[in-house]
């Protein structure tokens, strides 16, 4: 029988997730795959080529996008552990609340929020770093934002 997650952690970006993902690894009875973000119920790979086209989060090239796939991401979880997996993007995907429901009815949620004002100043923070963000003021991105 093919493994899937007991839970998932859904998260705002850049608000812990990848902290919390990281202590949970260090948990002898729990499992996560190394693919941290694996979008599998944000993305069809219909949906993942149009998202990429005008997103600038690379890692949505690479989202799993079909379930064979995803449940391969368990297979070397030992018996008896608890499994999970941290997409970010689940929290603001149109799609993926009913695509969980379908596969994992009965699936544990953990969300972490953060207040919105310093996580979007810490989103273009790493935007800058990574140069996606042009802007060279917080003020002068949220401005473009609203345009």
């Amino acid at each position: 029988m093919k493994k899937m997650p007991d839970f998932l952690i859904i998260g705002a970006p850049k608000a812990g997730t990848t902290a919390l993902y990281f202590y949970l690894l260090q948990h002898p009875e729990l499992f996560l795959p190394v693919v941290k973000e694996p979008f599998f119920f944000a993305f069809d790979s219909e949906e993942r080529e149009k998202f990429h086209q005008k997103s600038i989060i690379p890692a949505v090239e690479n989202a799993v996008v079909n379930l064979d796939s995803y449940q391969a991401l368990f297979d070397e979880a030992p018996e008896g552990s608890i499994k999970g997996e941290a997409s970010t993007i689940y929290l603001a995907s149109d799609t993926a609340p009913q695509k969980i429901h379908s596969h994992l009815p009965g699936i544990k949620l953990m969300a972490i929020l953060r207040n919105p004002v310093e996580r979007a100043y810490s989103q273009y923070l790493h935007f800058r770093r990574d140069q996606f963000e042009p802007c060279e003021t917080f003020r002068e991105a949220i401005e473009q934002e609203s345009t």
